[in-house]
């Protein structure tokens, strides 16, 4: 993997770049994502909200299984559902398989409440409620109970 040339590619897909420049980063994130095989959330750690919406749009292009790998990154854009790529990452987790989410979900939702995020813990119950995930598909009831802490 070209560690430089990924870089680049994250750069560019900030909406701040013209966007023919965001379009050609999208497609080379894309390409490094299914040819090099480079883990999309190696991605999201090195993006910030300029590119988030764009991110949501390489996710949803590498397509699975390679996206599964940016389930924790979507979560971790519904710690606030005004922050920009919120929704396309709402959307994106939506279509993921409940096997491979849940248990991230779970870990999300343990790591908001730790650090007392009741907002985020609400863009995650906004998930689960979509979901209709229920109180018996978790390992355990405590674990979905924590949403009952979310605040709007």
């Amino acid at each position: 993997m070209n560690d430089c040339y990924m870089r680049e590619m994250i750069k560019k897909i900030s909406w701040t770049m013209p966007e023919n420049i965001q379009k050609e980063a999208i497609d080379g994130l894309i390409d490094l994502c299914i040819v090099k095989d480079v883990n999309l959330y190696d991605i999201f750690r090195e993006t910030d909200k300029s590119a988030w919406i764009n991110y949501c749009k390489v996710v949803e292009e590498v397509g699975s299984p390679k996206n599964v790998t940016a389930i924790p990154a979507l979560l971790v854009l519904l710690q606030d559902t005004n922050w920009p790529g919120s929704m396309e990452a709402l959307s994106l987790l939506m279509k993921a398989k409940k096997e491979e989410l849940i248990p991230c979900v779970e870990k999300a939702i343990l790591t908001a409440f730790n650090e007392k995020d009741f907002i985020w813990l609400a863009g995650i119950r906004i998930l689960v409620e979509n979901l209709e995930l229920e109180e018996r598909e978790f390992v355990g009831s405590s674990i979905y109970h924590l949403l009952d802490f979310a605040d709007y």
